[in-house]
């Protein structure tokens, strides 16, 4: 009997905002109003699609809206440009041959719940980033509307703080150029004053470790070390993300509770991961995300 052939599969939680959003305005619904409609889908594929800051274009395929109306699943597809060569069984070498105007795809599955606006987000730095999907929102307004994905954390401790003294972090540049290079625009209007992925590519280095604190009673610019939190928390490369608090004896972990569900799904005959699989897994993220949900 042949062995099943398996592949790690990891699902990390976001929820999806929109930045500036009256604080009454209901996003859920304004996201619905347009990810949950079939008249922007040719079949299952998005009508348009979007391209990053490094010129990768990337759209929605394989969409699947629940008839209720309670959520979207699919893929981000990243379409690539390249055409990597082919190595046969005899390990020679020769190039891939695509019919004109054909592509190869490097895809995320997703799951995305209205009513609370998470998006389960199948981890592949080959393929996109959880901010390529809020990208891929904002170009369904046509750009009228901005959105951005924030990471789940189960208890938000910095929710009633009123200062930060101490923020410690380090994080690893991907060895592939283009996950380096689209690290840059991963939700760059949170990064405010300090992008350290930006600095890691203009030095060349491959890690990236700070301290930053304050002798102020104050503490540090709470607004401003927000924003680099926000975007530390919001990337899987964040090897490290502590805070000291005020009156705190203990730093605190920020990473700890990052919401994450690992499992291994199936591969088909050309080692691609089953479909049932997949969605199995997203099943299983699901309950164990509903089982404990977050602070509210």
């Amino acid at each position: 009997m042949a062995t099943v052939q398996t592949r790690p599969f990891t699902i990390f939680g976001y929820y999806i905002d929109r930045l500036d959003a009256p604080e009454s305005h209901s996003v859920a619904e304004e996201i619905a109003s347009f990810l949950f409609n079939p008249a922007n889908y040719a079949g299952s594929v998005s009508n348009v699609s979007c391209s990053n800051g490094n010129g990768h274009d990337f759209e929605l395929r394989d969409v699947q809206i629940d008839t209720s109306g309670q959520y979207v699943r699919g893929t981000l597809a990243r379409i690539r440009e390249d055409r990597p060569p082919v190595r046969d069984a005899n390990k020679a070498v020769r190039p891939l041959n695509l019919a004109p105007g054909s592509n190869l795809l490097e895809s995320n599955y997703f799951y995305y719940r209205r009513r609370d606006r998470l998006l389960l987000w199948h981890f592949n730095l080959r393929a996109n980033f959880s901010s390529n999907f809020a990208q891929m929102l904002t170009r369904m307004t046509g750009n009228q509307l901005t959105y951005c994905a924030t990471q789940v954390v189960k208890h938000s401790v910095l929710d009633d703080v009123t200062s930060i003294d101490v923020v410690d972090f380090s994080v690893s540049a991907p060895r592939n150029r283009f996950t380096r290079e689209s690290l840059e625009e991963v939700n760059p209007s949170s990064w405010g004053w300090f992008n350290p992925f930006k600095t890691m590519t203009d030095t060349g280095a491959s890690t990236m470790s700070a301290r930053i604190s304050t002798r102020r009673s104050d503490g540090l610019n709470q607004g401003v070390v927000r924003q680099l939190i926000q975007g530390l928390q919001s990337t899987v490369n964040t090897k490290r993300l502590r805070v000291e608090l005020t009156n705190v004896d203990e730093p605190i972990d920020l990473l700890a509770d990052r919401f994450k569900y690992k499992t291994e799904v199936q591969l088909d005959l050309y080692r691609n991961p089953h479909a049932t699989s997949i969605w199995r897994a997203f099943d299983e993220a699901i309950q164990l995300f509903d089982q404990s949900p977050p602070d509210a």
